[in-house]
């Protein structure tokens, strides 16, 4: 059965992926560019096992990609996406709008 292409995918699950400092590898979908953006894994055709496959072998045979690709992963979801890192963020909106409220 083919896959269906209008299926979106949730950043979320890659996220926890990346975290655990592992190179992901994950099919081509609008919202896992997050991957390639970070050089944290790598993306593959859903529809072709020989690109998936392709993409398995090269992890394997570059023990230095498969480190860099898990700091990345691992860096951009603590830096990111962490509760503490959204934490921050919608603290520093918060004063702001505090900030601005007081002139």
């Amino acid at each position: 059965m083919p896959m269906r292409k209008d299926i979106l995918g949730s950043p979320l699950k890659l996220c926890e992926y990346m975290v655990c400092g592992k190179p992901v590898v994950a099919s081509r979908k609008s919202c896992f560019e997050i991957l390639e953006e970070n050089k944290a894994g790598l993306l593959v055709d859903p529809e072709n096992p020989q690109e998936f496959a392709g993409a398995i072998i090269k992890l394997l045979r570059d023990p230095e990609l498969r480190k860099q690709m898990g700091e990345n992963g691992r860096k951009y979801v603590v830096g990111n996406r962490s509760w503490e890192s959204v934490a921050r963020k919608v603290a520093e909106v918060c004063e702001q709008v505090i900030k601005e409220r007081a002139r």
